[in-house]
């Protein structure tokens, strides 16, 4: 039903298309300026949390021992999180497999310390889309292609290899 309803109008089709693969194409300056303060609360509440995550990467027996508040601490990161990831994905819609291997990749960078791993893993995620959306908009994928599909293009491969070479462990 949900096909037939998005092929009746070419509109729909692209609405629909942005919703499930997510892309750059859309991004205005008045979509930044509306996101903008959302993005800035949540990377000062990220920033915040910085070190209780740290906390609560030993366990939360070991945070408690430390004197964090570790229900406190939850929210604090989920409040990030929140802010964060919704302004991302009202700004470019869902895009796949920046979640699951930018993180990888900054920790490779940088190891655990939370304080410099999300700016590190926010700077290599940013790289990633640049690329991706560069290269969709290349000639050689006709121009047309969205930054979504390309990440995932990037990211299913890339998460076969390291589900192989750590035998999940890690993931």
């Amino acid at each position: 039903m949900i096909r037939g309803l998005v092929l009746m109008s070419r509109q729909s089709l692209e609405t629909y298309r942005f919703w499930v693969l997510g892309g750059f194409e859309n991004v205005t300056a008045e979509s930044l300026a509306a996101l903008w303060p959302f993005f800035l609360a949540g990377a000062l509440v990220a920033l915040a949390a910085a070190a209780l995550i740290d906390a609560l990467a030993l366990g939360e027996d070991a945070a408690r021992g430390l004197g964090v508040n570790v229900g406190g601490a939850k929210l604090l990161a989920g409040l990030a999180i929140v802010l964060l990831a919704s302004s991302t994905v009202a700004l470019a819609g869902p895009i796949a497999f920046v979640g699951l291997i930018v993180p990888h990749m900054a920790r490779a960078a940088v190891r655990n310390d939370m304080l410099w791993l999300a700016p590190c893993a926010g700077v290599f995620g940013a790289a990633l889309m640049v690329l991706a959306d560069l290269a969709g908009r290349s000639p050689l994928f006709g121009g047309t292609m969205q930054a979504g599909v390309l990440s995932a293009l990037i990211g299913g491969p890339v998460l076969i290899w390291l589900v192989r070479r750590t035998g999940g462990r890690k993931l």
